[in-house]
C-alpha cells in the first residue's frame, strides 16, 4: 500500500468514526435531557444538599418508586451529575 493511500484510509476512517461518535451524542442527548428533568423536577439536588442519602430515603422524599429512582441516578451519575458514594447512596458532585 503506499503513503498516500494510507493517509487516506486513516482519514476516512477518522471521519466515519467521528460521524459515528456525533450521531450517539444526538440520540443519547435526548435521553440526558429528559433524565436530568425527572432529577429537577423531583428536587433531587435540593434533598442532597443536606449530604448523602439512601435512595429508600430519597424514594419517600420523593413519592417515587426506589428501583425506578435508583436506575434514574444511576444512569446520572455515570455523567458525573450525582455520584453513588456507596452502595444505594448518593450525593452530590
Amino acid at each position: 500500500m503506499q503513503t498516500q493511500e494510507v493517509i487516506t484510509t486513516n482519514i476516512s476512517q477518522d471521519f466515519e468514526g467521528s460521524m459515528a461518535t456525533d450521531m450517539i451524542d444526538k440520540i443519547t442527548g435526548a435521553w440526558v435531557s429528559q433524565a436530568i428533568y425527572v432529577a429537577a423536577r423531583l428536587r433531587i439536588a435540593d434533598f442532597l444538599q443536606e449530604g448523602e442519602k439512601h435512595i429508600d430515603e430519597l424514594a419517600k422524599l420523593t413519592t417515587a418508586k426506589a428501583f425506578r429512582l435508583y436506575r434514574l441516578l444511576r444512569a446520572l451519575s455515570s455523567i458525573d451529575i450525582f455520584e453513588e458514594v456507596r452502595p444505594r447512596k448518593f450525593a452530590l458532585t
